[in-house]
């Protein structure tokens, strides 16, 4: 939920200020650039129609830049970063496209059914068309996240 805030240093700062001495803060947040490989296949998609998405919530804090957030209340010396990196294998392109499908709302396309349909029925054209061009069939799509403790 770290995305939420408007003020994500201050917010670590307010963690900080309520634990007691030696509580612990965790926060866990997506790498950078999740699904790199479905969002391209999206808006290459969602172009064709003409649609923008917005900025993803995962662009304000990620692995990246979340240890910097937890610097700002936190000494130095008691912050840790776990960073897991792995791959969602994908076996056809039906759950690469229900997945798609089901966030069309929050990539901006209207609440309209005939466009929705028109896109996923384009989504599933491209996937079908990656899937072809994998030569073990499988699609690895790289997903990860990281947990940044700190001890007050």
């Amino acid at each position: 939920m770290l995305y939420h805030l408007d003020d994500l240093a201050g917010a670590v700062c307010e963690a900080r200020r309520v634990l007691r001495e030696g509580g612990r803060f965790t926060a866990v947040v997506n790498r950078e650039q999740p699904y790199p490989y479905l969002m391209a296949l999206l808006r290459e998609v969602l172009a064709g129609h003409g649609i923008t998405p917005p900025p993803s919530p995962d662009e304000r804090v990620h692995g990246g830049n979340l240890p910097a957030f937890v610097a700002a209340g936190f000494a130095p010396d008691t912050i840790r970063v776990l960073r897991r990196d792995n791959a969602l294998l994908f076996p056809g392109p039906e759950p690469v496209v229900a997945y798609l499908a089901s966030i069309l709302t929050l990539q901006g396309v209207p609440d309209d059914p005939d466009l929705h349909r028109a896109i996923t029925a384009d989504l599933d054209k491209a996937a079908r068309a990656r899937f072809r061009t994998l030569s073990d069939g499988i699609w690895r799509e790289p997903k990860g996240y990281v947990v940044v403790t700190a001890t007050a």
